[in-house]
């Protein structure tokens, strides 16, 4: 069709003949000078970083980054109407910012790559280097596959989705994998880890090198009143409500009104009862504990105690992330349980040395390692927020089922 239509032009060119002299002697119009193409973030060799805003109505624009220092920069506005703001140099990581243009938040127009959290949105870039290469997408290596699965969660009353991540040759291949069961954190849902975890290119690049095993892991969202991320098309308003008095102002779309006991009680049950029976039932798993591991970070920390406390024989490895779960009477008697059956191969804390959680996870921590278990502590500069996250992710999926 294209080389029909590309003949017909030709055709219709030359039956035209040439144009009027009278024509093509008139005078073209004086153009405008053009402007050069918009530019933001625009990342110097020096790893300072210029953002720019195209605002000539506005009275003033701030830059708020997720980098320390100056995270907040008043822009300046040049005689075009153009607002800009250099910071940095930046260190090698992936980092987020946005633009607050007369009180109001705003993504870079000019940058097409952004990530939501929860339910706000904003622009990132990757500074380049050796410790921001496992972010990126890296084309000379094999790749795995991400799944977005709806699943029975009949302990929940609803159907659930969540994100499968398989390992390069799961597909093709005969293989039985370990599995990793990862959580987010409280706002958060099972897009998370692939987004603003980074979750795919990093098990990619670990894989590649050799550093840690293939493996599948799954993200489920931890808001037991959610069936699947805010904004996933096509869903219901509201899932049906559980039998039951209902605690007021619960909402799928929102984050809930759920105490959070309840909450990490909830999905925690629903983990062992309806998620991992269905990975088990559809996807190629080596089932023994010592192949099952399980992670959260922040609030899904707490399904991850609940789920470990109570089946005692179930996880060889567990994870948490600037994390304080409620260590009481009941939870230490469950840890010790959990240290008498024997399946625990490593159960590791880690947290940001200006993370808020820091302190709480550190006391943990001693917990842990008082009890007995074969522990590891990973403290990272950083608070919390993904860049420690997802450094801790690489650092702990390389020591998973060795």
């Amino acid at each position: 069709m294209k080389r029909f239509r590309v003949a017909w032009l030709a055709c219709a060119a030359i039956s035209l003949g040439p144009l009027p002299t009278t024509l093509s002697r008139q005078a073209t119009p004086a153009q405008a000078p053009q402007r050069r193409p918009l530019v933001s973030p625009d990342i110097q060799a020096d790893h300072r970083v210029t953002f720019r805003l195209a605002a000539p109505k506005a009275t003033g624009v701030i830059l708020n980054g997720d980098w320390e220092g100056e995270a907040s920069v008043p822009m300046k506005k040049d005689d075009q109407g153009m607002w800009s703001a250099t910071v940095g140099p930046l260190p090698p990581e992936l980092w987020s910012y946005s633009f607050t243009v007369d009180g109001v938040r705003m993504l870079d127009p000019a940058n097409v790559d952004s990530y939501r959290d929860g339910q706000r949105l904003s622009s990132i870039f990757i500074i380049p280097g050796p410790a921001s290469t496992i972010y990126e997408h890296n084309p000379n290596i094999p790749h795995g596959f991400l799944h977005q699965v709806w699943y029975p969660a009949p302990t929940l009353k609803m159907t659930r989705r969540a994100y499968i991540y398989t390992p390069p040759g799961h597909e093709s291949g005969s293989s039985r994998y370990p599995v990793l069961y990862l959580h987010p954190g409280g706002g958060a849902d099972e897009d998370a880890w692939t987004s603003l975890g980074r979750l795919p290119q990093i098990m990619d690049g670990l894989i590649a090198q050799g550093k840690a095993r293939r493996m599948i892991v799954v993200m489920q969202n931890i808001n037991p009143r959610q069936w699947a991320a805010p904004g996933s098309a096509l869903l219901p308003r509201e899932p049906a409500a559980p039998a039951g008095p209902q605690p007021a102002g619960r909402s799928q779309r929102s984050t809930p009104n759920w105490p959070l006991s309840e909450g990490h009680a909830a999905i925690g049950e629903s983990l062992v009862k309806d998620l991992i029976p269905f990975v088990e039932r559809n996807y190629r798993v080596d089932a023994r504990a010592e192949s099952r591991a399980i992670v959260g970070l922040s609030q899904g920390g707490g399904p991850v105690v609940i789920a470990t406390n109570g089946n005692p024989k179930l996880f060889g490895y567990i994870g948490l992330f600037s994390s304080r779960p409620l260590f009481d009477e009941p939870a230490l008697k469950a840890l010790n349980a959990l240290k008498a059956g024997g399946a625990v191969k490593l159960y590791w804390v880690s947290a940001g040395d200006t993370d808020f959680a820091r302190d709480g996870a550190k006391e943990d921590f001693d917990i842990i390692q008082k009890i007995g278990f074969n522990t590891r502590w990973l403290e990272t500069h950083g608070a919390h927020t993904w860049i420690t996250w997802r450094r801790h992710i690489s650092e702990l999926a390389p020591l998973l089922f060795r």
